[in-house]
C-alpha cells in the first residue's frame, strides 16, 4: 500500500491539480503545511487529506515529519507544484520488487508553460519513492533521500510546473541562493565567474539545452545568474 506526502505553504493554485493526480487507491494522503495565509489547508481538507501544520524549519525536516505520520509499505514524496502523469500514476499502482529500498522518476518541467526537452531541467531524474523504514531526507537547501538499498527506476514523469511567472522565479532565486550561501566559502579568486560560466555551458551545450532554443538559452542564464549570486554571496 501507498501514502503520498506533500509539504505546501500558499499553494492553492496548484494543489488541487496535484492531489487530483493522486492514485484513488492510496492509503492516506499527508499534507504538511507551514502556516498557509491562503486557501491551501481547506482545499487539501477537501480533497481528503490529512493537513498537519508544522513550523517550516527545512524542506527535509518537513519531509521526514509528513514520512513520521504514514504507516504504509511505500511513501511517495510530491510538491505541490507537481503532479502525477498518467503514466506514472498506473506504474505507482503495480507491485514493486520487494528488495528495493527507492524509486526514482524522470522529471518533466514546464517552465513559463513550455515543456522542456533539454537542458538541467528538461532531462532531470529524482527519488521520490521510500519503502517505509528504508530511508530518510537529508540535506537543508537542496533535500535528497537517503536510502538503504537499491533504488529502482521507474519509466513515467513527475510533471513541475515550477513558476507562474518572471516575479515568482526570481523571488525563488533570491530565496535559495540565499539559504545556499549560508554554508559556502570560496577557495579561490575568480570561482563564482568559473562555476556560473560552466553551469551556463553544461546546461546549454552539454545536456541539450539548446533544444529548447530560446527557452533554452534563457533558462541556461538564469541558471548561471544563480549560480553568480550563490558564490557572490557567500564571499561577502
Amino acid at each position: 500500500m501507498w501514502s503520498v506526502c506533500v509539504i505546501a505553504r500558499d499553494e492553492e493554485e496548484t494543489i488541487s491539480r496535484c492531489l487530483d493526480s493522486v492514485p484513488g487507491s492510496v492509503a492516506r494522503v499527508v499534507v504538511v503545511d507551514d502556516r498557509t495565509t491562503d486557501g491551501t489547508a481547506r482545499w487539501a481538507a477537501r480533497a481528503g487529506a490529512n493537513v498537519l501544520t508544522r513550523r517550516f524549519d527545512t524542506f527535509a525536516g518537513q519531509r521526514n515529519a509528513a514520512l513520521a505520520a504514514c504507516s504504509t509499505d511505500w511513501v511517495l514524496f510530491l510538491d505541490a507544484d507537481e503532479h502525477l502523469s498518467d503514466g506514472a500514476r498506473d506504474e505507482l499502482t503495480a507491485p514493486q520488487d520487494p528488495a528495493l529500498a527507492g524509486l526514482s522518476f524522470p522529471f518533466r518541467t514546464r517552465w513559463l508553460g513550455r515543456t522542456l526537452v533539454g537542458g538541467r531541467l528538461g532531462r532531470d531524474r529524482k527519488v521520490r519513492a521510500v519503502r517505509r523504514g528504508r530511508g530518510r531526507w537529508v540535506g537543508t537547501v537542496h533535500e535528497r533521500l537517503q536510502l538503504d538499498g537499491p533504488v529502482g527506476a521507474l519509466r513515467h514523469p513527475i510533471v513541475h510546473d515550477p513558476y507562474r511567472d518572471w516575479l515568482e522565479q526570481v523571488a525563488a532565486v533570491d530565496r535559495y541562493t540565499a539559504a545556499q550561501a549560508a554554508g559556502l566559502r570560496p577557495r579561490r579568486p575568480g570561482e563564482r565567474g568559473v562555476r556560473a560560466a560552466w553551469h551556463f555551458v553544461d546546461a546549454l551545450a552539454l545536456r541539450g539545452g539548446w533544444r529548447d532554443g530560446l527557452d533554452g538559452v534563457l533558462v541556461a542564464g538564469v541558471g548561471a545568474a544563480s549560480v553568480w549570486t550563490k558564490w557572490t554571496r557567500a564571499g561577502r
